[in-house]
């Protein structure tokens, strides 16, 4: 029995994603966080006494997946009366502080407490971890004298950062992976389950953290090189050009940081580079209809897991739809046989219509039977006046309505206009400029040090893949390129139709075109070494330069604590602001 041997380039492959996935665990996140999350209903409170001589100045709490409304009451002695605490400090907060370490100002009637009460206002008041902390930001020893000990039994962190907190929009999804697999309100409803899903996995076997809830998405980021490598050779025929592109995304900057948050970009755009792979495979596929008819619903199924996590999977459709019309009536032909092939519009109908539809109505399975959730949308009274409606998705009619929600939503928000200069929203023809990058997550240090996150490409790669792409566009209309027609229908696809959304938008959207932009600089290699074979040192070359600029770019990437003057040096551009 004969074993297949792995080429030069597929160990080199192996390589280049083991020293990526290795760098994308380093600071992926914190394995420990509060895992007990006690729900306080309305007048429930616990109370504390301070078993250390320090005034208390600060609060520390953790939130878990709701708005919370308290009270905290301070004594100097306590005889079991509610008459002995002095109201002090009254909290409530919002969405932004969900998942996160969050500190306040207390003991504002400047008393020396012995005693603190923590009181709940509301039903909804979810909490994971308290602590009280002294002037000098130490925690104060405490014991429980009144109402639950596990608001104070575990893991504190003294400051929120991205390793301890959620940051950027994981306050939405990492928060709704959550509520969907603990059958509470959803407060994230507005984008498909099936990302949320995802998320959610590695909390119901390593605890609910920041690493857990990262972990899915680091996981897809990395096998992203690996279907990155075999598309690029179905292209291009060659494994030194598939390993040029594995390469190529493994050093840009938007797939480093989109993949490395919990949020749902990196599952739509793997899924739909997996629906294009298997959508390639099925054209290169003459001699086996059989064959090329499996690839054809691998594709449509991986499409059906992209819609089933975002709506934007829809642009991937219309290019794999106008490419099949091409392939339809130019190769496969109308007429077979003298008779009318309706073979491919079956299998179309039924791995692009039938199977993402049930995947779509599958995905809900965890969501389907949840009496908290619904989805809030805006209609119109009896008297023409505009009023919140809510959707179950707990019956058919409501299913659709819930459907409508989240269409409102989207529907409704602000164009990029509406927002100021210096925000993060941004124009669709500005991405590939890189014209305004988008700054995820930022905390100053002292002697004038910050740790930020920022999303922005690897500037040459990106700056490069314009001038690749309008190369690769002239070159396959003149020569009529199959390869150079396909990947710029697929760019021009997954990119032009932003033009017709009128929602604010941010540069990440841009995250599947910019990969498939990247195959332009491939293409456009490629037909530079066929046309002079000596330039063949311009793979090395050009991996030495993506490489340079991944390193110096890699502290705003990774969260990593550098000078002020560091991150100020990455401002190539002097619109940039963050």
């Amino acid at each position: 029995m004969s074993k297949t041997k792995l080429n030069k380039y597929e160990k080199i492959l192996i390589v280049v994603i083991i020293l990526y996935a290795i760098l994308s665990f380093i600071n992926l996140g914190n394995m420990i966080s509060p895992q007990t999350h006690v729900n306080l209903k309305k007048d429930e409170y616990v109370i504390y006494k301070l078993e250390e001589n320090k005034v208390p100045c600060e609060f520390l709490y953790f939130i878990v997946d709701k708005d919370i409304d308290i009270g905290i009451y301070l004594a100097e002695e306590y005889n079991g009366l509610d008459s002995d605490f002095i109201a002090d400090t009254f909290l409530t907060t919002d969405y932004t502080f969900a998942l996160a370490w969050n500190k306040i100002s207390i003991n504002n009637i400047g008393i020396n407490p012995k005693y603190i009460k923590v009181i709940s206002f509301s039903d909804d008041t979810n909490l994971g971890e308290i602590a009280f902390l002294d002037e000098n930001g130490e925690v104060i020893k405490t014991s429980v004298v009144k109402g639950t000990e596990m608001l104070s039994d575990e893991v504190v962190y003294l400051y929120r950062d991205f390793m301890n907190s959620a940051y950027f929009d994981e306050q939405y999804y990492a928060r709704a992976a959550y509520e969907i697999y603990n059958q509470k309100y959803i407060f994230e409803f507005v984008h498909p389950p099936l990302g949320k899903i995802l998320i959610g996995i590695p909390m119901l076997f390593i605890g609910f953290t920041p690493f857990s809830w990262r972990l899915m998405n680091n996981l897809v980021g990395i096998f992203m090189i690996f279907v990155m490598y075999y598309i690029a050779k179905e292209l291009f025929e060659d494994d030194k050009y598939a390993l040029f592109a594995a390469i190529i995304l493994s050093l840009d900057g938007m797939h480093f940081v989109q993949t490395r948050v919990g949020m749902i970009e990196s599952f739509w755009v793997f899924f739909s580079l997996l629906s294009i792979l298997f959508f390639i495979k099925y054209l290169k596929e003459k001699l086996n209809k059989k064959k090329s008819y499996v690839y054809f619903t691998l594709s449509g199924l991986m499409w059906g897991c992209a819609i089933s996590t975002k709506w934007l999977a829809a642009f991937v459709g219309a290019g794999l739809a106008i490419l099949f019309i091409i392939d339809y009536f130019k190769n496969k032909k109308i007429i077979v046989d003298k008779k009318f092939n309706y073979m491919p519009i079956f299998i179309g109908l039924v791995s692009f219509v039938f199977i993402p539809i049930a995947i779509y109505l599958l995905s809900y399975l965890p969501i389907y039977g949840n009496e908290n959730e619904f989805g809030l949308y805006y209609g119109i009274d009896e008297e023409g006046n505009r009023v919140p409606k809510m959707a179950s998705p707990n019956s058919v009619k409501g299913f659709f309505m819930y459907q409508y929600a989240m269409y409102n939503y989207h529907s409704t928000l602000g164009t990029a206009d509406d927002f100021e200069p210096n925000k993060s929203a941004s124009k669709w023809y500005t991405w590939p400029l890189i014209y305004k990058p988008m700054l995820s997550y930022s905390l100053r240090y002292q002697d004038n040090c910050r740790s930020a996150i920022v999303e922005v490409g690897n500037i040459v790669i990106w700056w490069l893949s314009i001038f690749t792409a309008m190369f690769t566009l002239i070159y396959s209309i003149i020569k009529k390129d199959k390869v150079g027609l396909t990947l710029m229908i697929l760019i021009l696809s997954t990119w032009l139709l932003y033009a017709f959304i009128e929602r604010e938008m941010y540069i990440y959207h841009y995250f599947l075109t910019s990969i498939l932009m990247m195959l332009t600089i491939v293409f456009a290699v490629k037909k530079l070494i066929e046309w002079k074979s000596k330039l063949g040192f311009i793979i090395p070359l050009l991996v030495t330069i993506f490489l340079a600029c991944f390193m110096y770019f890699y502290p705003i990437y990774s969260g990593m604590i550098v000078p002020e003057k560091y991150i100020e040096s990455t401002k190539w551009l002097s619109i940039w602001n963050y």
